[in-house]
């Protein structure tokens, strides 16, 4: 059993943040921002069995360092994000289920048009077998299991349920 937990507060001078200009055009800027937040996790490991379970939860304040702004939020910064999973271990293959959250974030350096938060699932399996002298590793992935499509900033949407397989051959390692 693991408990973690992390609180920070300071000022980042220059930071470099992306943010369109008139033509929308994409180009960095160099913002003067005051940090603080507390991040918190846990995991617990039943090694005998293979299982493993987690959850994490964030909490970031970063703001503009500039007069009556210290409440605005930077530009797609949540100030919220957790996570949770769960995945089960064995020498010959794996199993992991794990959900994210994103939370609100503003797409301007103001507090209007929020985005709101959203979740994703992500599942993935791993099976490997030992054939003479190959060693074979099969994983398969879906992302977004739910089709999700909320992505991080506005206009460029998260293509959502995507499945990855992959397929590795080497030598198998001498017994």
């Amino acid at each position: 059993l693991s408990l973690d937990a992390e609180a920070y507060s300071g000022a980042t001078t220059d930071m470099i943040v992306w943010l369109p200009d008139f033509r929308f055009v994409w180009s960095p800027r160099n913002l003067d921002v005051n940090r603080r937040g507390l991040d918190l996790d846990g995991r617990v490991r039943f090694p005998a069995s293979g299982f493993e379970a987690w959850a994490s939860w964030s909490y970031n304040r970063t703001t503009y360092d500039r007069p009556q702004s210290e409440d605005v939020q930077v530009v797609y910064r949540p100030r919220y994000q957790s996570g949770f999973g769960a995945s089960l271990s064995r020498p010959a293959g794996s199993i992991l289920v794990s959900s994210r959250y994103t939370g609100q974030r503003f797409p301007v350096p103001n507090n209007v048009n929020e985005l709101t938060g959203f979740w994703a699932v992500d599942i993935s399996a791993r099976r490997a077998w030992t054939l003479g002298t190959a060693a074979l590793d099969l994983q398969m992935e879906i992302q977004r299991l739910l089709d999700q499509r909320d992505a991080l900033i506005f206009a460029y949407p998260h293509p959502g349920r995507t499945l990855r397989v992959t397929l590795r051959v080497g030598r198998a390692s001498p017994s």
